[in-house]
């Protein structure tokens, strides 16, 4: 795998200012949207099924790894299958949200009382967490890779399958996954950056993510 790679191979698509664009509209448009009913959640669909494309353009070592802009309702359904499963992967870490955020007013006015209760929580969870966070993701990056072949979302949901898959070699798994977080290092990094960091981080945020992602299935049993 290669993390250089995942950066560099996107520019070299002649077209990939006006790809590109598209991919900061539909974050920002998202991120407006969402007060709304949840409607922000369309465009990410959109966003998710792109990245399928180019997960698929990965796998199969295409030179041109960003796709064209088209049938925006087929990238809908396939990208909306991909969101159910990070929504459905994500409950754990909601319900532990949810009892952090309860867990005060139960234990009543007293300060000391309170922060000794976040305290324990925080120490049991925190293996848990961390836990889920690797697998969530791991599980989801394989998922993406077999979806994107043409499987159906009960793909994300086949715990056997996926452990089979990640726990084939362990070394590409733990590879892809510290480059993930490198890039959502660099990510929040370019995002620091008043106007221009705002555009570029979306920019460059979802295509290399999914550009890692099939590299890693180019690993993955076929």
């Amino acid at each position: 795998m290669s993390l250089g790679r995942a950066f560099s191979t996107i520019f070299n698509d002649p077209d990939w200012v006006s790809k590109l664009v598209i991919v900061v509209i539909l974050v920002f448009a998202s991120a407006l949207m969402m007060p709304f009913l949840l409607a922000g959640l369309l465009p990410m669909s959109i966003l998710l099924g792109y990245m399928l494309g180019i997960v698929n353009n990965v796998r199969d070592k295409r030179k041109v790894v960003l796709p064209r802009w088209d049938n925006y309702g087929d990238l809908l359904s396939r990208g909306a299958g991909v969101l159910v499963a990070i929504f459905v992967y994500n409950l754990p870490m909601i319900l532990v949200g949810c009892c952090f955020w309860l867990m005060p007013s139960l234990a009543g006015s007293d300060s000391f009382v309170q922060g000794g209760l976040l305290l324990i929580m925080l120490c049991c969870s925190l293996p848990f967490v961390l836990i889920h966070l690797v697998l969530s993701w791991t599980f989801l990056a394989a998922g993406m890779n077999r979806y994107a072949k043409g499987e159906t979302v009960s793909i994300f949901f086949q715990v056997g399958q996926l452990w089979e898959d990640v726990s084939t070699d362990w070394s590409i798994t733990l590879q892809w996954l510290m480059m993930a977080i490198i890039v959502d290092i660099v990510v929040i990094i370019i995002a620091i950056i008043p106007c221009i960091g705002w555009v570029a981080a979306p920019a460059i945020l979802y295509p290399v993510h999914a550009h890692l992602i099939g590299q890693y299935g180019q690993h993955l049993p076929k």
